[in-house]
């Protein structure tokens, strides 16, 4: 009985600690690694896909433009299409459109 009046208050401060915990291990997680002649930029979503680019060594950090690209590419084009299953070969000829354009418009890419 005692815990009907309990639980409605602990969830919401629970819920805002596993957050704050889940911010602090975003923040701190593995972003890129340099070497003199390369940056590997690295970027993993919340179900584990990962991104990986390498760019010039003195490239700024991408955490950014990855999470943009991964919301307003890879999920409009490939999770929102029911004709692509996840864990296969993407073959969707508006994702790769999108991408390039992506890629193309994004400072650190134009040559």
């Amino acid at each position: 009985m005692l815990s009907q009046f309990v639980l409605p208050l602990v969830v919401p401060k629970l819920t805002v600690l596993l957050c704050q915990s889940l911010q602090r291990i975003r923040n701190d997680s593995f972003n890129s690694y340099s070497t003199s002649t390369y940056k590997l930029h690295y970027f993993e979503t919340a179900t584990g896909l990962k991104f990986v680019v390498t760019t010039d060594p003195k490239t700024p950090s991408l955490q950014q433009y990855l999470s943009k690209l991964y919301s307003d590419v890879y999920v409009e084009y490939v999770i929102k299409n029911p004709f692509c299953k996840l864990g296969e070969y993407i073959n969707c000829t508006l994702f790769v459109s999108a991408l390039e354009a992506s890629i193309a418009g994004h400072p650190n890419f134009m040559s």
